[in-house]
C-alpha cells in the first residue's frame, strides 16, 4: 500500500508496565513482502504497521497528521 509503513519495535518492560518502543530498533528496509529490521536488545520484537497517517508519535517516530 502506498501509504503503509513499516515500524520495527521491541517490548521495553520498564516503561509504564510494558510497552512497545523503537529506542534502539531501525527499519533497515521494508517491502510489501518483508521488512528487516536491527535491534541492539533481546527480547521480544514486532513490526508495527501504520495503514495511514495516524499523526502520533511513539518514541523516536513520529507521523505528521495533514
Amino acid at each position: 500500500r502506498k501509504n503503509e509503513k513499516h515500524i520495527c519495535v521491541f517490548w521495553d518492560p520498564e516503561l509504564e508496565g510494558g510497552a512497545w518502543s523503537t529506542r534502539g530498533c531501525i527499519t533497515v528496509r521494508s517491502s510489501a513482502d518483508q521488512t528487516v529490521c536491527s535491534c541492539y536488545k533481546l527480547g521480544s520484537f514486532a513490526v508495527l504497521t501504520a495503514l495511514h497517517d495516524t499523526g502520533v508519535c511513539m518514541l523516536n517516530f513520529c507521523q505528521k497528521g495533514s
